[in-house]
């Protein structure tokens, strides 16, 4: 995908398990790389080390954060049944006191719910859309680089712009073809 003039992006697809040149290009060629190497100098390889630590870490966080926040819910439980059977806004503990606040708040269907999208069209039919929308930066930076807007369209939101680097890493098991 062109970005700019001359500035191809590399686009994973199923078409990658076929490309001659897998050693040039930036989403394959570290795979390309340490494939060929023995079992005992792979394992050693600091990009496999890397992102062999950065797995099970992650992995070790996953299943031990559900079983905090688990255990965290039923305390929770616990502490407001307490509170509430005694009358008590605010618990103490050895080192820290809990302060329970009990809040009412609306809900609303939620996107893709049944009623949503009649919820939708009373709040507009109400004038009300402009006051309750929000503006979602993420689709309208797509819409950017698609061929969906005009280059007028494009020019004038571009006054709003700036470019950020951001950096994201996301784990994924490697396929047999790899």
């Amino acid at each position: 995908m062109a970005t700019k003039e001359n500035d191809f992006q590399p686009n994973e697809s199923a078409l990658c398990d076929w490309c001659d040149y897998p050693d040039l290009c930036p989403k394959r060629k570290h795979l390309f790389k340490v494939a060929p190497l023995p079992e005992n100098e792979y394992l050693k390889e600091d990009g496999v080390v890397l992102v062999d630590k950065l797995a099970t870490l992650t992995e070790d966080f996953k299943a031990n954060k559900a079983l905090y926040e688990e255990e965290k819910e039923k305390i929770e439980e616990a502490l407001i049944a307490y509170a509430e059977a005694n009358g008590y806004e605010t618990v103490a503990g050895s080192n820290y006191k809990a302060k329970i606040k009990r809040d009412i708040k609306s809900a609303f269907p939620k996107s893709g719910a049944p009623d949503r999208e009649a919820l939708d069209e009373l709040v507009k039919k109400l004038g009300l859309w402009d006051k309750v929308s929000s503006l979602n930066t993420s689709k309208l930076g797509k819409m950017l680089i698609s061929a969906e807007l005009g280059d007028n369209q494009k020019a004038a939101i571009q006054e709003f712009e700036s470019k950020e680097e951001k950096h994201s890493i996301s784990l994924s098991k490697l396929t047999p073809k790899e």
